[in-house]
Parts: C-alpha cells; sequence; structure tokens
C-alpha cells in the first residue's frame, strides 16, 4: 500500500456489533466464537458478525475464546466485515471494557 493510498483511508468507527446499520469502516472488540476456513466468527454482548481474514494475517495464530480487537470494512452485507487490522488482546477483562464503553458514551452524549 503506498502512502497516498494509506493518506486517503477513513478512521474506524469505534461501535457495537448491533449498532452497526451502514456501510463503512468500524472498529469492533470481542471473542471469536467459531473459526472457518476464510475467516472467524466474532461475538459481543449485542451480537455476532462473521470476520473475513485476508492470505498472511494473524488469522493462523488465533483460536476460539481469544478476545480480539478488529479494524475492518463492512462493505455490502451487514453481518460481514472484512478485516483490515486484527489486533490480539490477551490480557483484556470484557467486562470492564463494557463498563469503560457505557461511561463514555454516556459523556458524549
Amino acid at each position: 500500500m503506498s502512502i497516498s493510498n494509506f493518506q486517503k483511508k477513513v478512521a474506524y468507527i469505534e461501535k457495537q456489533i448491533d449498532e452497526i446499520s451502514t456501510m463503512g469502516n468500524y472498529c469492533i472488540v470481542g471473542e471469536i466464537t467459531k473459526i472457518e476456513d476464510n475467516g472467524f466468527q466474532l461475538s459481543d454482548e449485542t451480537g455476532e458478525i462473521k470476520v473475513k481474514v485476508s492470505e498472511g494475517s494473524v488469522y493462523k495464530e488465533l483460536e476460539e475464546g481469544n478476545k480480539v480487537r478488529i479494524f475492518g470494512k463492512i462493505e455490502s452485507e451487514l453481518k460481514i466485515i472484512k478485516s483490515d487490522i486484527i489486533q490480539k488482546l490477551h490480557d483484556l477483562d470484557l467486562n470492564l471494557y463494557r463498563k469503560m464503553r457505557i461511561i463514555e458514551k454516556s459523556l458524549f452524549e
């Protein structure tokens, strides 16, 4: 990817799965519930979404139960996200993370 292409990218919007209602670039945090041939199922407390991965990603190192943050694009089907970046979140306390998101949302609404 050239620098000019990188600079044109739109920021990722952090959302929970049930908050996604349009195409765009999103950041989603959740737990892997099922590994599949070309991706995996990701779940948060609001729903589940299929993550499609590209060849050569950290995908091969992932296991069911891993906590991850996905940066990716939803292009047509709202229940499929094509990953650009997958971050493993080894020691993330999902309950604490969810509480922080609730507090953060209340401050900015």
